[in-house]
């Protein structure tokens, strides 16, 4: 593993640490403000913070995007997404909140495969079958799968080969 696969893993891990401290501010703070306005200084404030960074990293011209539907499409996702995420804390304790939240991608792929008869395999077990990156450029898809874990093992694998 590359030193830069280390250091992206431990500040993911941090990043994981960090966020349960954020959402429990959230939830204190639904208690005495309006949700909306909580989600408002959420993404308010990461704006700030965000486009204070890209400025000084990237220059000023990096703050004037060019605005796609997709682009549009994922941010009001999101924004809807942790809206509702909130709306949760404020009405269920933040433990059984979080876990959902982070069992979410296995659920996810638990629907791909059920509802949408997507197959799926892990990607980092030998198999005489073809990669997942040469199952997506030939239009096939693997056979078998092992459940929610090797489903987004092989997700993420086809997305990095893209």
């Amino acid at each position: 593993m590359s030193r830069q696969q280390t250091s992206a893993i431990l500040l993911l891990v941090l990043a994981l640490q960090i966020l349960p401290v954020s959402d429990a501010l959230a939830k204190s703070m639904s208690a005495s403000l309006p949700l909306l306005q909580v989600v408002w200084a959420r993404f308010f404030f990461h704006c700030l913070a965000t486009g204070a960074y890209a400025a000084w990293r990237y220059g000023p011209e990096t703050l004037r995007p060019t605005v796609s539907t997709r682009l549009l499409a994922r941010s009001a996702s999101l924004f809807v997404a942790v809206g509702l995420f909130y709306v949760a804390i404020h009405f269920m304790p933040l433990t059984a909140a979080l876990t959902l939240w982070f069992v979410a991608p296995f659920l996810l792929t638990l629907m791909a495969r059920f509802l949408f008869k997507r197959w799926t395999r892990p990607s980092g077990l030998p198999s005489r079958r073809a990669s997942p990156a040469s199952s997506l450029r030939s239009g096939r898809r693997p056979r078998h799968g092992n459940g929610p874990i090797s489903s987004a093992c092989w997700q993420a694998s086809a997305m990095r080969s893209e």
